[in-house]
């Protein structure tokens, strides 16, 4: 397999877990929300509140079919993660690639943490702001992802010019 099979692939996996995660975390705490549980208002971790992160739904707490769609994030991002360090060792950029790597790391996160609604942020529900985060988060990995993330360079496909 060519360095640009590989990169195409891991690039189109990546896009592909990134968009399952974004649908089973808005699904996942979406059908939390519509069953009228109270979606993470607990204590996950110990440790520093800013670093607990936890998922919006659980198996004990949430409706039927929530845990599925927890399940179903964690596992698109684990993809997304692993397509990224493809992606990063196959285009060989050190910086670009921790970036590539982290960025969507990143904005899991804050969305996660905004959707749950714990620690420094509490007021989740119906909050323009948890919305415009939750945009703002989906976007930056896909302003990183198709506007700045490196690539590899593609071949010259047009055919040469014919004479006579």
């Amino acid at each position: 397999m060519t360095r640009g099979r590989l990169f195409r692939i891991a690039r189109i996996t990546g896009h592909l877990g990134w968009w399952t995660f974004v649908v089973a975390v808005l699904l996942g705490t979406a059908m939390s929300a519509a069953a009228d549980i109270p979606i993470g208002r607990k204590e996950c971790s110990p440790g520093d509140s800013v670093l607990r992160v936890c998922l919006s739904v659980t198996e004990s707490a949430g409706p039927p079919g929530a845990g599925a769609m927890a399940g179903y994030a964690t596992v698109a991002l684990g993809v997304v993660v692993v397509a990224a360090i493809i992606e990063a060792v196959v285009v060989g950029e050190r910086v670009a690639g921790v970036v590539t790597v982290t960025v969507p790391i990143v904005a899991a996160a804050l969305m996660i943490k905004v959707l749950n609604g714990t620690g420094w942020w509490s007021d989740s529900s119906g909050s323009v702001r948890t919305v415009a985060i939750v945009v703002a988060a989906i976007a930056a990995r896909e302003v990183w992802a198709f506007g700045f993330a490196p690539g590899i360079p593609q071949p010259n496909l047009t055919p040469p010019d014919r004479i006579g």
